[in-house]
């Protein structure tokens, strides 16, 4: 889309030179100014088309980039809960000898692991 619009400036440009050239000069003479100058705009934009199609890519892969790119924040999440339960699992197997030496009445419906993450917080000093 954006190599459309400076081929578009090109060729404005280039009739704004044919002008002046055929303007300023003898009309014999620019014949050859005028062969050179088709020759250098011809020359850039095979310059301008050649990058342009292999640097920017089409609409299609632009779409599969971003559905790829959801994808891959989806599991980088997912990975990331894997990443903190493991952490949280290793923690709490650490505390577990603590637990022993503690004695902790547990109360009538309160889960073991709420138990083993207020340790934790009391070990950290969270109050």
């Amino acid at each position: 889309v954006c190599s459309r619009s400076v081929l578009k400036f090109v060729d404005r440009l280039e009739e704004s030179l044919r002008k002046i050239v055929v303007d300023q000069m003898e009309p014999g003479g620019s014949s050859q100014v005028l062969s050179i100058l088709d020759k250098e705009v011809l020359a850039l934009k095979r310059v301008m088309e050649e990058t342009d199609d292999d640097n920017t890519p089409g609409m299609d892969e632009l779409r599969t980039m971003k559905e790829n790119t959801a994808v891959l924040e989806e599991k980088l999440a997912e990975a990331n809960a894997v990443i903190l339960s493991l952490k949280t699992d290793k923690d709490l197997q650490k505390m577990e000898p603590d637990l022993q030496d503690k004695e902790v009445e547990q109360e009538e419906g309160v889960p073991s692991l709420l138990i083993l993450s207020l340790l934790a917080l009391e070990q950290q000093g969270v109050h």
